[in-house]
C-alpha cells in the first residue's frame, strides 16, 4: 500500500508543478534556465520554454497515476505482479523518449535566434 501513496503524492505533485509551468511563469522551476546568466536567458523564450516543460510534468502526472492504479490492481489481486513489471518498463521507455523530445524541443523550437 505505501507504493500506491508514493506513486500517488507524486502525481499530485506533479500536476501541481504542471499548473505553474503552463501558465507561462514557471521558468524559474526549470533546471539549467534559472542558473543561467540574463544573456543566456534571452536567447530562449521564456513562455515556450515553461509549457514545454508543463506538458512533461502532466505526462509526468499522468505516468504515475497509471503506476499507482497499477500497483493497486496488483495488491488487489487484478493484475499480476509480472504485468505491472512490464507496464513499469514500457512506461519507462516511453518516459525517456518523451523526455528526450522535451529536451529537443527546448533547444530548438524554445531556441531564439541571436539578432545581428
Amino acid at each position: 500500500m505505501p507504493g500506491v501513496f508514493v506513486c500517488a503524492a507524486i502525481a499530485v505533485l506533479c500536476l501541481a508543478l504542471a499548473i505553474v509551468l503552463l501558465t507561462g511563469r514557471g521558468a524559474f522551476l526549470v533546471a539549467g534556465y534559472n542558473m543561467a546568466t540574463p544573456e543566456e536567458r534571452a536567447l530562449y523564450d521564456e513562455r515556450k520554454l515553461s509549457r514545454s516543460v508543463g506538458c512533461l510534468m502532466v505526462f509526468c502526472a499522468v505516468f504515475a497515476t497509471v503506476m499507482a492504479l497499477a500497483c493497486w490492481c496488483a495488491q488487489e489481486g487484478l493484475m499480476t505482479r509480472g504485468a505491472v513489471t512490464t507496464m513499469g518498463t514500457v512506461g519507462a521507455l516511453l518516459l525517456v523518449s518523451v523526455i528526450g523530445g522535451v529536451v529537443w524541443y527546448a533547444n530548438t523550437r524554445c531556441f531564439r535566434r541571436p539578432k545581428r
